[in-house]
């Protein structure tokens, strides 16, 4: 349906032809390929409130899974909101301003063919204005409000994505923003946090904390919409069955892990302690010319976990991933040095790598001093998001019918050398929750996302150089 044909399907009236139409109406009306979300339906009936004026001074966190049209429902709401009142003044926050710029960029699209008219004046990406004087202005987390008002905020997804969300300097300034925000409401105006979640303390889960002084009541009214809804009981359906039936959520639930389905999905992000590695495929035979690279973990401070060092050597081709020897050994520094040469010589042209941060630089100097080189890749991240994307080549995509990248031996003969650390390897690999407090050993992982990090140019990857050997045959 195009504008045109939008404005010209009504007689010339002094009432507004939005008036009394809901969002499940004017969605498909404007949108024919989008359905109505009656799936959103606690979601759409707050938006429907506060753009009609029966709900003033609203407070919402609302929790949507990925891939369920929370975007769009809002895009369609703020929309609504300028074509029925075109005095209103609206801000959409994301985590960056290209995207809210991009969908203000779509708003602005909706409400033209809706019969709203913008100002010649003032209309660009970032801001437009109606004839009426109406706004809406689309910002980043890192934008400025200051000096402004609005009658209506919507954040929508603060955080981009969990690297970030593990960041506390990036929940604080993501936090901060949105406190400052809400001071800008003008008076009766209503906000809302709309987002998937990474992080028991991302915005909404800092929002549903906030207990008003004098009365004791929690400010936010927070509205929670997982994507399985009873999950674990005879009673489990899924949120949006027309598009996201529970067949197809319980593929993602196995495919992406037991933390990002809580999060993400669930909207319950409970503190990483989740099974992250789950089932490698298998090798018996290795690919010709495979990249070499080996993967350390030289980190100690003391502690029982801590004690212990590794070096996963793996292999690459065709972007698959073999492990090819794992070593773990008490840390100490003759130890590490030893373990090195001897994969140095096992695999001639291959260069060791390891994560660092705090007293593992120390480590890699001592070991230079003696010989053994060992390139330091930033820490950057968390255990827990570093290893992330190497559980997902880990466990593959069952959804999509993509079977695990990393393959372990399928015995204890199947590597160029005996194979004895097999069953510890796997035990610590599906043992790791990236939870450090809980996690007993991650030597062996940390060395093996080194690894792997470096061969498919992944996190540090680009910090430092690489060089690496290759296998002349298949063994």
């Amino acid at each position: 349906m195009s504008g045109r044909d939008l404005r010209d399907d009504h007689e010339p009236s002094t009432t507004n032809r939005w008036e009394g139409v809901k969002l499940y109406d004017y969605i498909p009306r404007v949108s024919p390929k989008f359905a109505a979300p009656y799936h959103l339906d606690p979601f759409v009936k707050a938006l429907d409130g506060v753009i009609d004026g029966t709900i003033t001074d609203g407070r919402f966190a609302v929790t949507c899974p990925v891939r369920h049209a929370k975007t769009e429902t809002v895009k369609h709401a703020i929309s609504l909101a300028l074509a029925k009142d075109p005095t209103k003044e609206i801000f959409y926050i994301t985590y960056g301003a290209n995207f809210s710029q991009r969908n203000g960029r779509k708003v602005r699209r909706l409400f033209l063919e809706s019969g709203g008219v913008i100002s010649k004046d003032h209309n660009t990406i970032q801001e437009w204005v109606t004839e009426e004087g109406g706004f809406l202005l689309s910002t980043g987390i890192d934008g400025e409000i200051t000096g402004r008002g609005a009658d209506i905020i919507i954040v929508d997804d603060p955080i981009k994505n969990r690297q970030e969300a593990m960041s506390a300097i990036i929940r604080d300034v993501a936090g901060e923003f949105i406190e400052e925000a809400e001071t800008r409401l003008n008076v009766g105006g209503s906000m809302f946090i709309v987002a998937a979640r990474f992080h028991v303390d991302d915005p909404i889960g800092r929002a549903v904390q906030k207990v008003d002084d004098d009365t004791g009541e929690r400010v936010w009214t927070y509205i929670h919409q997982p994507a399985i809804i009873d999950e674990g009981t005879a009673h489990e359906r899924a949120l949006w069955p027309e598009k996201r039936s529970l067949e197809h959520l319980k593929k993602r639930r196995k495919a992406v892990g037991p933390y990002l389905w809580a999060a993400n999905y669930q909207g319950d992000p409970n503190p990483t302690g989740g099974q992250i590695f789950g089932t490698p495929g298998r090798y018996t035979v290795l690919p010709e010319g495979m990249r070499i690279a080996i993967g350390c973990d030289l980190s100690y401070s003391g502690t029982k976990k801590s004690d212990y060092g590794a070096i996963v050597v793996v292999g690459e081709y065709g972007g698959n991933f073999y492990i090819l020897h794992v070593e773990r050994f008490r840390l100490r520094i003759d130890h590490a040095r030893h373990r090195l040469r001897f994969a140095f010589g096992r695999w001639p042209g291959a260069t060791a790598y390891s994560y660092v941060s705090g007293t593992e630089r120390g480590a890699i100097i001592l070991l230079a001093q003696q010989g053994v080189t060992v390139y330091p890749l930033p820490a950057r991240w968390n255990k827990a998001v570093r290893a992330a994307p190497v559980a997902d080549l880990w466990n593959g995509d069952p959804e999509r019918g993509e079977p695990p990248r990393v393959f372990v031996p399928m015995t204890l003969n199947a590597s160029p050398t005996p194979c004895t650390w097999l069953g510890e390897y796997l035990g610590e690999m599906s043992a790791f929750t990236g939870n450090e407090s809980i996690d007993d050993y991650d030597d062996q992982v940390d060395a093996t996302v080194a690894a792997i990090d470096i061969l498919r140019g992944g996190i540090g990857a680009d910090d430092v150089p690489f060089l690496f050997g290759r296998t002349e045959r298949a063994r």
